[in-house]
């Protein structure tokens, strides 16, 4: 089916089931055509013939026709008194959060919703068009993998057409409701802020996109992000900086368990032998006969005392450093979302890290006859214990404080 038109009158009437989707000027339907769903948007009878409304669904089809993104509705065909565009199974935002506000809880479920979000509309702006009708009514998520589609361009603003009656005042900027007030990119921008804000009330966001959420909401347009390329290269600057630090987080696991690897080996092959004294002693009728075996073991070495001293002084030295860095992190009333979320967590690892390290370097020129290898295992050994105990008490805060949430939003 082309965008030269069809005539609504023709169709079947049995294929026509009417939703609850259509607003104050149309009707919307369900329509079956050639064995597919398609979405029917009907002036009501009222407005009919109205060549106002005619034209102003004119607009939204040849707005929505020409823009194809998977994050889109996609506009099919249009006649006088209604627009023809593909069938969407899914439920609206306001619905989601309203009636299954859980599939929010999962942070993965917030960015993949966020990064598609952003995306439609960015492309919209790429295209010079305005949507200056966003609110929660007009997203929808499809029950099949939760993807978002963006609907109705029925308010939009385009070089070919200026005409923009329509906005809804809980989602709409201050300059839309000021007569005549010049509208721009950063009048979508506001309404992004305030979808965001719908859905940290269900789950709280990342304090970084708290951040750009209260942006976009500032009441005067220059102060808002200037497009939504810029709430974008926030987002992908910290994806970026979350996957470099996963990269280090593996790679210093396995440097641990190399260095461990290592220390095994080296106090294997070092271990000292134990020494076996046997007494003899002279029987009148049997000769020499064995009268007892004595395990001794020998006086401490100077390299075993070396290796006692060094030793203790990596313990003072690691729990030291643990004390000055993450041992606030270890409380177990510490309000922690998310470990990678949690303020300076990075910082003040690295810190720990780097004082452990030095520590090694400074022992192994202390005691230079034991082996460095050895006296930096030992140090990793420690300093990885403290980590893994700290992260564990970190996610079981995290548990705790999620299963908290849980239940007051169970409350009546």
């Amino acid at each position: 089916m082309d965008s030269s038109g069809f005539e609504f009158d023709k169709l079947n009437p049995d294929v026509f089931e009417p939703i609850s989707q259509g607003g104050a000027t149309c009707d919307a339907f369900r329509v079956k055509l050639y064995g597919k769903l398609h979405f029917l948007k009907r002036l009501k009878p009222t407005y009919a013939g109205d060549v106002r409304y005619q034209q102003a669904l004119q607009k939204e089809f040849e707005t929505g026709y020409r823009l194809e993104h998977p994050n889109l509705v996609r506009y099919i065909s249009f006649d006088e008194d209604g627009v023809l565009m593909e069938y969407i199974d899914g439920d609206t935002l306001a619905d989601v959060l309203s009636h299954q506000p859980a599939y929010f809880w999962k942070r993965e479920n917030q960015f993949r919703f966020i990064r598609q979000f952003l995306s439609a509309v960015q492309f919209l702006h790429e295209h010079q068009v305005l949507h200056l009708d966003l609110k929660p009514d007009n997203i929808l998520l499809t029950h099949i993998n939760h993807d978002v589609k963006l609907v109705d361009l029925g308010c939009c603003l385009t070089d070919t057409f200026s005409d923009t009656p329509g906005r809804t005042p809980d989602y709409a900027a201050p300059e839309q409701l000021q007569p005549s007030a010049p509208v721009d990119e950063r009048t979508d921008i506001f309404a992004v802020g305030c979808i965001l804000r719908a859905v940290n009330r269900v789950m709280p966001l990342p304090s970084y996109l708290q951040k750009v959420m209260r942006t976009c909401c500032r009441e005067d347009p220059h102060e808002r992000p200037a497009s939504v390329s810029e709430i974008i290269n926030v987002l992908e600057r910290h994806e970026r900086q979350q996957h470099l630090l996963r990269l280090a987080g593996r790679s210093f696991l396995l440097f641990l368990i190399a260095g461990a690897f290592s220390a095994m080996l080296y106090y294997k092959a070092r271990r000292q032998p134990v020494i076996h004294d046997t007494i003899y002693v002279n029987a009148p009728e049997a000769g020499m006969v064995l009268r007892d075996t004595i395990y001794q073991a020998p006086p401490p070495s100077a390299l075993e005392l070396h290796r006692a001293a060094c030793d203790r002084e990596i313990k003072e030295g690691v729990d030291k450093s643990y004390q000055a860095t993450i041992y606030s992190y270890n409380d177990s009333l510490f309000p922690t979302l998310y470990v990678s979320e949690t303020d300076n967590w990075g910082d003040i690892t690295d810190e720990f890290v780097r004082q452990v390290d030095e520590l090694s370097e400074r022992l192994a020129k202390q005691y230079p006859d034991l082996d460095p290898i050895e006296i930096r295992g030992k140090v990793r050994n420690r300093c990885e214990a403290y980590v893994t105990q700290v992260l564990d008490r970190m996610c079981k805060n995290r548990e705790r404080y999620n299963s908290s949430k849980m239940e007051k939003m169970a409350e009546p």
